[in-house]
């Protein structure tokens, strides 16, 4: 199995906080707090309550996100999925019944004139704050 195969699950009834960094493709079923890197996949369980900063390649939401979000690659927010914050994302599917609040941010990040924007190089805005002016200056 190779790392872009490796799948690391973080059961149903645990408790998490920190930074979390993988190769291949992490799957939460439980309570996460703090921040995420991976190049990989990040599946949200359907009993899973994430709270923190995301940067990942794709991530698939069955359950609860509230937070920020780089998603590279794909946002895929699954019947159910309840998802809250500021999202930056190459693409996003919704299925009827998944539900997002929040603002959206969605370009090819691979093709981009500008360089692609890390959540980690400083801290987030709270919900609600206007957009930075450094994001309007090429818009």
């Amino acid at each position: 199995m190779s790392k872009q195969d490796t799948l690391c699950i973080l059961g149903n009834g645990s408790h998490w906080s920190g930074l979390l960094e993988f190769e291949g493709s992490a799957r939460i079923d439980s309570d996460f707090h703090g921040d995420i890197r991976t190049k990989g996949q990040l599946i949200i369980g359907p009993n899973a309550e994430v709270r923190g900063t995301l940067d990942v390649g794709e991530l698939d939401v069955f359950g609860r996100f509230r937070g920020d979000v780089v998603a590279e690659r794909k946002l895929t927010l699954r019947a159910g999925a309840s998802v809250e914050g500021n999202l930056d994302v190459g693409r996003i599917e919704a299925e009827e019944g998944s539900l997002l609040n929040g603002r959206i941010r969605m370009a090819s990040l691979a093709n981009e004139d500008r360089p692609r924007r890390s959540l980690f190089a400083r801290h987030a805005e709270p919900l609600g704050s206007t957009l930075p002016r450094a994001w309007l200056k090429n818009a």
